[in-house]
């Protein structure tokens, strides 16, 4: 009797799935893009005594999302032959156990488990609950349909505790349909969805008959029509104003199942405006008014409402200026123009005493200007569209939104104006300016301006480097994310520059300022200012008055001159801190001891809380006039003790013989306390000055063997591989591989310390890492096999300036300074390096590789590994295994993928990801990203920036490739296309005769199909002339 367990690569924590594997199990991954029953057939051919087959993945009412196509009753039904291989394969009494959330659920998950039942012939376990953890609802219980009892645990005890996410994909929650009024902008329809593990989800159009008339915001779920719906007109494909479409939730790793939605659009009694003078005949009940005609509107209309709520629906360009009957008694006003512009100039008889208008623009791509100064008794609520828009209110208490583009927002006309105003400049560089009133600004995302006039004001900048001015009255100010630039004005203002290196200023009045993350520039001026500078390295200048400063944590500065300072209070001066003392001379005050009290000469003096002689003493520099005031700490008089002790043992390693006829040299470094100790692994070995020290915790003992001397490159190898084989390791053959390389690069004058490490400890756990630190000079260098196997596993270890290091057994390496060249054996390891260039090779096993900064190679050799480039221009290769490669920590990287189906993200560089053998998923992120498919049925996204897939055609050294890659967001315009082993007039001419799908389009050319989601038709345009010049 035997168990075999096929998991899908998308479970979440499948290492702690596989560390609770029933006694004697067999296990199998399967990637994202794979023909799931084709690879369960194809390992169960030649398996004998198979009782128990388990499916571990996400599900779904009648769905296991197990590999490329999700298992249902239809897939089933097309795979009758599969299913009966995988049948016969098991033995007469198997049991096939479906691990998926809610699989056996409703009428979809009895039609599931009923056919994979009769096709196979064995007898099926499943659930209609969540499967997982039970704080989110699940639990590991499956039920037997034959017997109706349940399944006992086949997972090793622990694993219902540890597994804390549950198998279940998102579930769209929403409505089959909805109606919605014609000539009208807005949102039709809101896509939700629920996921068990509160993912973030994205929502998307999957398909429907007319798809391609919506738009959906992927983040909020939101549906609006391109082109706003006409019931006398409809262009739905069935022309009788329905409109269906299906759409989809996804959490980044699955995707729901498609639920169909149609939209109903009703009819209104609507007026559509000429020319020439209009006068509607509008009722009292809810009109709609159309101008659809440019200039329809115009000052010799007489349009009233009467009563009811109306709406005026501009969608033409318009340039007028109201008079006091043009328009009255109409409610809402919605702008969707795609050209030219609209500029409107009201009356004051517009909006009625008391009342408000609504003015949407958010439908309209082109630019709006309303001006609506010469209001005095209502108000607006105005909102932009996606273009430069300049929105302007009349003297009450507006409420303006920006929206998309560099908007400019005024609340009123002029400093009369006194209402208390709310400003939204949106998304783009916006300025905004409010008059008079207690009035409330949000600048939001991008570089915007925003100045509150006169009153009380609240401003927030949000996202970007924003300018802030509060002016006259007590103002509060949030400068958000970015650089920004804050003054506080007149009066008492409190200012929060935020995240990122601000300037804040108080000016006159007694202001409150706060710089908060980053390195700050404060500045009180006037009167008696309280300073924060916060996290970083701040300066602070409290100017006039009596002022109270506090640098937070950092290397802050403190700057004035005497009479600046005179009365000031420093609450937290403390070593790295430096005061600024401008135009005097304090050289007196060097090495004097510390006080609570600095005498700047001419009466004026400073204070600093919670300093005196105990702190250390003063020093002061002179540059000029200026006097630099900094804290030195007070000499230790304690010597710590070393619990470490260094026992001189026998070689175990064979000698070697080489030029230098050194021989080897052994030592065991014991710490027998509990507190980490330091000594040297390698101490100035005669003929290089070399030392390297290794910091050891309690209870730990090391030992240390190898060359008394350091060796040229040529003896360093002989000693390398013949320690590498006295380890016997499994991977020798990769480590000896990766020791050569290492030593075939560097310079012939290169000499090394080669030894071999093999830390013990007599604890469960170690209480902190092994550190282990070479020297900065060029001259020193050092080659190091460390065994790690006898430690517990996930033991950390520290490399600073450790050359080169073969690194065996499960454990995690964490590097800092200098250039490190880490290989790592067959175990799990996680190896993360610090800055600078360095080369790791994770080896075999499930591997997380990555590094800091520098232009870095990262390999993650056998296994699923996930590699991280960091910043840098690093060249990342996943290897063999489901691999995921990082390239999202800067620079422009070089990613391939391996042999299995591997998962590409790009970064913000311009970075060249190519695909391997297996069925990728690569996605290129923001800048301008060259992106190859590979050899399977590979998914590709380019992200932002102007992107250029290089698809692949046919290629005879590779005969079996699959050659189906999918795009999904061509930009055309924007990205460009080539193909590989195709001639610029195969591609021409494989783009004339394109398939038009309800998705996209699908071209086939050098015997690759391929396909093109989101688009109406590639042209000849969209070609990359630069490939094939």
């Amino acid at each position: 009797m035997s168990s075999l367990i096929f998991v899908d690569s998308r479970v979440p924590q499948i290492e702690t799935l596989l560390r609770h594997l029933p006694h004697g199990a067999l296990v199998s991954r399967i990637g994202a893009q794979e023909d799931a029953l084709s690879h369960i057939a194809a390992r169960l051919s030649g398996a004998a005594d198979i009782t128990d087959l388990l499916l571990v993945a996400h599900g779904a009412p009648g769905t296991l999302y197990l590999g490329a196509t999700p298992l249902t009753a239809d897939l089933l039904d097309a795979r009758a032959d599969t299913l009966a291989t995988i049948g016969a394969a098991l033995a007469p009494d198997g049991l096939i156990s479906l691990y998926g959330c809610r699989v056996a659920a409703d009428v979809e998950g009895e039609a599931l488990l009923d056919q994979l039942e009769e096709l196979t012939g064995r007898t099926v376990a499943a659930t209609d609950s969540l499967v997982g953890h039970a704080d989110l609802g699940g639990d590991w219980t499956l039920f037997r349909r034959d017997l109706g009892q349940p399944v006992p645990m086949p997972f090793a005890a622990g694993l219902a505790g540890e597994f804390r996410a549950v198998l279940a994909a998102p579930t769209v929650t929403s409505g089959e349909g909805g109606s919605f009024a014609e000539n009208s902008f807005g949102t039709v329809y809101t896509v939700t969805a629920t996921d068990p593990e509160n993912d973030t989800l994205t929502f998307a159009i999957s398909g429907g008959a007319d798809a391609a008339l919506f738009n959906i915001d992927s983040k909020t779920g939101a549906i609006t029509f391109k082109t706003m719906p006409d019931f006398e007109n409809p262009t739905d494909n069935g022309a009788n104003n329905v409109y269906d479409i299906e759409v989809t939730a996804s959490d980044g790793t699955l995707t729901s199942t498609a639920l169909a939605v149609a939209i109903t659009i009703t009819d209104v009694n609507d007026e559509v405006l000429t020319t020439g003078n209009d006068t509607p005949a509008l009722t009292n009940g809810d009109d709609v008014i159309v101008a659809a005609i440019g200039n329809s509107v115009n000052a010799g209309d007489v349009i009233d409402g009467e009563g009811g709520n109306d709406t005026l629906v501009i969608t033409a360009s318009h340039d007028v200026s109201f008079n006091a009957t043009t328009l009255t008694n109409v409610e809402k006003i919605t702008i969707g123009h795609t050209t030219g512009s609209v500029k409107i100039y009201t009356h004051d008889a517009t909006v009625a005493s008391g009342q408000t208008m609504t003015v949407d623009g958010s439908a309209a791509t082109a630019s709006i200007i309303w001006e609506g100064g010469l209001e005095t008794d209502g108000t607006f609520n105005l909102t932009g569209g996606s273009a430069n828009d300049t929105l302007r209110g009349g003297t009450g208490a507006d409420i303006i939104y920006g929206g998309l583009g560099n908007d400019t927002l005024y609340g009123g006309s002029n400093i009369t104006d006194a209402g208390n105003d709310t400003l939204y400049g949106g998304v783009g560089n916006d300025f905004l300016y409010a008059f008079n009133g207690n009035d409330i600004l949000f600048g939001e995302a991008g570089n915007d301006g925003l100045s509150a006039g006169d009153g009380n004001d609240t401003i927030y900048g949000g996202d970007g480097n924003d300018t802030t001015i509060g002016g006259n009255g007590d103002d509060l100010e949030y400068g958000g994310a970015g650089n920004d630039w804050m003054w506080g004005q007149n009066d008492n203002d409190t200012l929060y520059g935020g995240d990122g290196s601000d300037t804040l200023s108080g000016d006159a009045g007694n202001d409150l300022l706060f710089g908060e993350d980053g390195n700050d520039v404060l500045s009180g001026f006037g009167d008696n200012d309280t300073l924060w500078g916060g996290a970083g390295d701040d300066t602070l200048r409290g100017g006039d008055g009596t002022d109270e400063q506090h640098g937070g944590a950092g290397n802050d500065v403190f700057t004035g001159t005497a009479a600046e300072f005179n009365g000031d209070t420093i609450a937290d001066f403390a070593l790295g801190d430096s005061i600024i003392v401008t135009s005097t001379d304090l050289t007196a005050l060097n090495g004097n001891a510390a006080s609570g009290t600095i005498e700047l000469g001419g009466g004026n003096s400073l204070t600093l809380t919670g300093i005196s002689s105990a702190s250390g003493t003063f020093k002061v520099v002179l540059d000029g006039s200026q006097s630099t005031i900094t804290l030195v700490a007070p000499v230790a008089t304690e010597t710590p003790v070393n619990p470490v002790i260094v026992t001189p043992t026998t070689p175990t390693i064979p000698t070697t013989p080489g030029t230098d006829g050194a021989s080897n040299k052994a030592e065991t470094i014991t710490n027998t306390g509990n507190t980490p100790g330091v000594a040297a692994l390698v101490q100035n070995s005669n003929n290089n000055g070399n030392v390297v020290n290794a910091t050891v915790p309690g209870n730990t003992s090391v030992v240390s063997e190898g060359p008394a001397q350091a060796q040229t490159k040529t003896d360093a190898l002989t000693s390398l591989v013949t320690s590498i084989q006295t380890r016997g390791s499994t991977s020798e053959t990769q480590l000896v591989g990766g020791a050569q390389s290492f030593l075939t690069n560097l310079a012939q004058t290169t000499t090394l310390d080669v030894r071999t490490i093999v830390p013990t400890t007599t604890d469960s756990k170690l209480s902190t890492a092994i550190v282990i630190t070479g020297s900065t000079g060029t001259s020193q260098s050092e080659a190091f096999v460390i065994d790690m196997r006898s430690l517990p596993t996930g033991s950390y270890l520290r490399l600073d300036n450790i050359e080169f290091a073969s690194v065996m057994g499960a454990t995690t390496v964490n590097g800092g300074a200098g250039q490190n060249y880490v290989v790592a054996d067959e175990a799990s390891q996680y190896i993360m390096l610090g800055e600078d260039d360095d080369y790791i090779d994770g080896g075999a096993g499930d591997d997380t590789v990555g590094s800091a900064d520098g232009n870095d190679t990262l390999l993650g050799g056998a296994g699923n590994d996930s590699v991280f480039g960091g910043q840098g221009d690093d060249s990342l290769d996943g290897g063999d295994g489901y691999d995921t490669l990082d390239l999202t920590g800067g620079g422009a990287n070089i990613a391939q993928g391996g042999l299995n189906g591997d998962t590409i993200l790009g970064g913000a560089g311009d970075d060249q990801m190519r695909g391997g053998k297996g069925h990728d998923s690569i996605t290129g992120g923001a800048g301008d990203d060259v992106i190859y498919s590979g050899q399977g049925n590979d998914t590709l996204t380019g992200g932002d920036g102007a992107d250029l897939f290089v698809l692949k055609g046919f290629d005879p050294n590779y005969g079996n490739a699959v050659l189906t890659p999918t795009i999904t967001d061509f930009q055309q315009g924007t990205d460009r296309l080539a193909v590989e082993n195709a001639t610029l007039a195969e591609l021409q001419a494989a783009i004339a005769s394109q398939t038009v799908t309800e998705t996209g389009v699908v071209i086939q050319v050098a015997g690759a199909t391929l396909t093109f989601l989101g688009i109406s038709a590639l042209t000849a345009a969209d070609i990359d002339s630069a490939f094939y010049a």
